[in-house]
C-alpha cells in the first residue's frame, strides 16, 4: 500500500498505524524522522478529535494552572468562564502565529474583577460609584508593556446601569462582560512588545510609529471587536464603540476573504497583504492606501467632527471592489456567491 501523507507548510507527514495506534512521522530527503515534542503537539491539535462544540487544549490548561498573576486562585467557576473563552480564542489563532498566544498568556498578570459579575454586588454598591469623580467608562483595557489587562470596575459599573434598561440585564452584563474581556485576550494574542525598542506590534498596527502606514488603530479595533462578539455569541453589535469599524471589517472580508485580514492581523504584517489583495481587483496602489489610512482618520476623528466626508468616501471606495467583485464572480458563473455577497453586504453598508 501507498504511504498515507498529508502536508503542512511544505512538510510531508507521513501516517501509519502499530498495535491500533497513530503513528506519524516526517519525511525529509525521502527519509523519516521523529517528531519534536512541539510538531506533536501541533499534529495531534489538528487531528483530535473535538467532543461538542469545544475541545480543550492541555496547553491552554497547563498555562493558566502555572501562571499566578490570573489572580484565579480557588475560584473554579472562574477559571471554567477564562479557559473557554481562551480555547475558543486558541482555535481561531492560525497556528504558525499561536506561540505568542502562549508566551503572552504564561506571564499575563489579569485584573478580571469577575466577583463583579454577580449584580447584587453593584446593587448593594451602587450609591459609591455613582459619587464617584471617574467618568471613565471604558470596561476594560489591555497594556502591551506590562502585558497587564484590567477589567475596570468603574467600567463594569457603567455597563451594569446600561443593562438595567434591557429586557434581560444580568444575560445582558454577563455577555457583555465576556466579550470585553476576549477583546482584551485577542489584543493580547496579536501583540509582540520589543522591550529594547519600546515598540509593539500589536494586529496591524505598530506603536509608536511616524510612519502612518503603520498606524492602524481603527482597523485593529474593528477587527478584535469582531473576533470577540463571535466568541460570545448575542453580544449587541449595534452598542460596541466599534460598530463603524465592525462594518468596515465585515465589508472587506466580503471583498477579499477572511484569510488575508487573518493572517495580517495575527502576523502583525500591517495592510501590505490587504492592499495587495484589493489591488487584484483594482490595479491601483494609491487608492488602497488612501483607502486604510481613510479608515484610520476616521476612527481618530471619532464624533470630534460635526462635517466630514471621510466615511462617505470609504463606504464608495468599498463599493467599487465590491462591484469589481461581482463583476469577476459574475464571469464565473458564481450567481449563488454574488447574491450571498449582496445580502450581506446591504446590511454592513455605513
Amino acid at each position: 500500500m501507498n504511504n498515507t501523507y498529508f502536508i503542512i507548510d511544505d512538510i510531508k507527514y507521513i501516517i501509519a498505524y502499530d498495535n491500533n495506534q497513530l503513528k506519524i512521522k516526517k519525511m525529509e530527503n525521502n527519509l523519516l524522522y521523529e517528531l519534536t515534542e512541539t510538531e506533536k503537539g501541533e499534529i495531534n491539535r489538528l487531528i483530535s478529535h473535538k467532543t461538542g462544540y469545544i475541545y480543550y487544549s492541555e496547553k491552554v490548561i497547563n498555562i493558566v494552572n502555572n501562571n499566578p498573576n490570573l489572580f484565579l486562585n480557588n475560584d473554579q467557576h472562574a477559571k471554567e468562564q477564562l479557559i473557554n473563552l481562551l480555547n475558543w480564542l486558541e482555535d481561531h489563532i492560525p497556528i504558525e502565529h499561536r506561540q505568542t498566544f502562549y508566551d503572552n498568556l504564561s506571564t499575563l498578570t489579569l485584573m478580571h474583577n469577575f466577583n463583579l459579575i454577580s449584580s447584587d454586588y453593584f446593587v448593594s454598591h451602587d450609591s459609591h460609584f455613582s459619587q464617584s469623580n471617574n467618568l471613565d467608562i471604558s470596561i476594560g483595557g489591555y497594556n502591551s508593556k506590562t502585558n497587564n489587562i484590567e477589567i475596570s470596575p468603574q467600567g463594569l459599573w457603567h455597563l451594569w446601569k446600561v443593562a438595567q434598561t434591557t429586557d434581560n440585564p444580568n444575560e445582558y452584563y454577563f455577555r457583555q462582560y465576556m466579550q470585553t474581556l476576549l477583546h482584551e485576550l485577542i489584543h493580547m494574542s496579536s501583540t509582540k512588545f520589543n522591550k529594547e525598542g519600546g515598540i509593539a506590534l500589536s494586529g496591524f498596527d505598530k506603536y509608536p510609529s511616524q510612519d502612518i502606514k503603520e498606524q492602524n488603530v481603527g482597523l485593529n479595533e474593528g477587527y478584535t471587536e469582531l473576533i470577540a462578539m463571535a466568541g460570545v455569541p448575542g453580544t449587541e453589535d449595534i452598542v460596541s464603540p466599534y460598530f463603524i469599524e465592525c462594518a468596515l471589517i465585515n465589508q472587506l472580508i466580503q471583498i477579499i476573504g477572511i484569510d488575508a485580514l487573518q493572517e495580517s492581523y495575527f502576523g502583525n504584517k500591517g495592510t501590505e497583504l490587504l492592499e495587495s489583495e484589493l489591488c487584484k481587483l483594482i490595479n491601483d496602489k494609491e487608492k488602497a492606501f488612501e483607502l486604510f489610512r481613510s479608515i484610520e482618520v476616521n476612527y481618530q476623528l471619532g464624533n470630534g467632527s460635526e462635517k466630514q466626508n471621510i466615511l462617505g468616501n470609504i463606504q464608495l471606495t468599498m463599493l467599487d471592489y465590491l462591484e469589481k467583485k461581482l463583476e469577476i464572480l459574475s464571469v464565473q458563473g458564481k450567481d449563488g456567491e454574488i447574491n450571498k455577497i449582496i445580502y450581506f453586504f446591504e446590511n454592513m453598508i455605513v
